[in-house]
């Protein structure tokens, strides 16, 4: 079975930037669960009032951070539990590679998700929309803090994969290699 050797600076900016993405996710969270629209409407000035669980946007958001954090945290688990500095190729290390990037993507899917949310309840309120500036601010806030996750989180991923390809290299020997190419190309 191969191996490569994920030193220990490696280890340790991988649980930085898992730490920082919760960090990230966790100021998204309470951004979207403080924040709080109220929309008055009718002649008798009755208010509407609009929560994150209402908009599937920041819904959609809300699962993503749930996902993600219980990923990131299960990650840091097991890199503390890691006693030893050497990863195997085995499916245990492409399934870190593989959670890594399937989180890149849906932190990606969740920031879009808010930002367009937010868009359409700005073209939604248009003619009040500098009332509401604070909630709209709160909003793109939120989603921002997914994109800098998203960033933390593609760069472990970029680093998996790293390591991932240097274990595929160097498990390459070229010398025996070839002359089993040769071997083929002669018989075709």
């Amino acid at each position: 079975m191969e191996s490569t050797r994920f030193s220990r600076g490696l280890r340790i900016i991988t649980l930085a930037l898992r730490v920082t993405t919760i960090i990230f996710l966790l100021i998204s969270l309470i951004i979207l669960v403080t924040n709080v629209l109220r929309v008055p409407y009718g002649e008798d000035v009755q208010v509407e009032t609009v929560h994150f669980y209402d908009v599937p946007g920041f819904k959609y958001m809300f699962y993503i951070i749930v996902i993600v954090i219980g990923y990131s945290t299960l990650q840091i688990i097991f890199i503390l539990l890691q006693t030893n500095d050497v990863m195997s190729s085995d499916p245990n290390f492409l399934c870190v590679y593989y959670g890594e990037w399937a989180s890149s993507i849906l932190l990606v899917l969740g920031s879009v998700a808010g930002y367009s949310s937010t868009k359409e309840y700005q073209k939604w309120l248009a003619d009040s929309a500098s009332e509401y500036e604070a909630y709209f601010r709160k909003s793109y806030t939120a989603a921002s803090m997914f994109l800098l996750a998203f960033l933390c989180t593609f760069t472990s991923s970029f680093i998996y994969s790293c390591a991932l390809s240097n274990t595929l290299s160097s498990g390459l020997n070229v010398s025996k290699n070839s002359s089993k190419v040769n071997a083929v190309l002669e018989e075709t």
